[in-house]
């Protein structure tokens, strides 16, 4: 895993947390899910669609 995986299933944990002690408002609490979720997704299967669209490569082994 490299390390920007670790900080995306980190930011999820938060989020998930948030989501299930937090006495804010509904809206925050969707927002925290939804984040949380993509955040998670992202981690694990190592892949950020955000990543692609900006040409952004943080794989440690060079291509060719």
């Amino acid at each position: 895993m490299t390390p920007d995986n670790n900080v995306r299933l980190g930011i999820a944990g938060q989020l998930t947390k948030a989501f299930i002690t937090s006495p804010l408002t509904p809206l925050f609490l969707f927002a925290a899910l939804v984040v949380g979720l993509v955040a998670l997704v992202t981690g694990l299967v190592s892949f950020c669609p955000l990543y692609a669209v900006l040409g952004i490569n943080t794989c440690p082994m060079k291509k060719g």
